[in-house]
């Protein structure tokens, strides 16, 4: 049995934004985000399982030592 891993400063820095509508431009969000700096690894829509209502957006972040202040 082999194990994997993935360095810390390798990971990427995961964010959650709620409340905006489901059918927001990615595009746009990416393009926010590079305005300030931070570049984006993907943007994923996460849905509830039943009943496959939006919920919310998880962004993945180039990591970066200033990750933190994009809160």
């Amino acid at each position: 049995m082999y194990h994997t891993y993935q360095l810390k400063t390798e990971r990427s820095y995961k964010i959650v934004i709620r409340g905006l509508h489901s059918k927001s431009n990615t595009k746009k969000l990416t393009d926010e985000l590079a305005k300030i700096v931070h570049q984006t690894r993907s943007i994923n829509n996460i849905t509830r399982y039943d009943t496959k209502q939006p919920l919310l957006f998880l962004i993945e972040l180039e990591p970066r030592n200033d990750n933190k202040e994009i809160y």
